[in-house]
């Protein structure tokens, strides 16, 4: 019996280690380069990350990169980070990025966890207004 109880703990261990660095890699990240006046902006979502763990996302374009601020994963495993030029945005929370941050009408993030091991990348094609 006590076998039994010692294979069950090992495997869940596994299983829910497993999740802190597995994460959904669904629609990572959207962003938006606009034209006039200038901007750019960028929003990452990443889900099925453990509930309470820190992450940090790296968002790049060209030259041009940006990090945010360690978040924690909410109750639902979900973390989200915006990244802004306007200047309203940035004062409700956004990460700041210039306007011209957007280069060739690409952006990548990395989302890293407290030990800096990657749990999802991701690129996109922005969007052009």
């Amino acid at each position: 019996m006590v076998t039994k109880k010692s294979i069950i703990a090992a495997v869940s261990f596994a299983l829910l280690s497993g999740m802190a660095v597995t994460a959904n890699a669904g629609q990572v990240l959207t962003c938006e380069k606009r034209n006039s006046p200038e901007r750019s902006r960028a929003s990452v979502e990443v889900e099925d990350l453990r509930p309470g763990a820190l992450f940090t996302a790296v968002v790049t374009s060209g030259a041009n990169s940006a990090t945010s601020a360690p978040v924690a994963a909410n109750a639902l495993g979900v973390v989200e980070y915006d990244f802004d030029s306007n200047p309203r945005d940035i004062r409700a929370g956004a990460n700041p990025i210039a306007s011209s941050f957007i280069v060739g009408g690409t952006a990548s993030v990395s989302v890293k966890d407290a030990l800096g091991n990657s749990v999802a990348t991701a690129t996109a094609n922005c969007r052009t207004r």
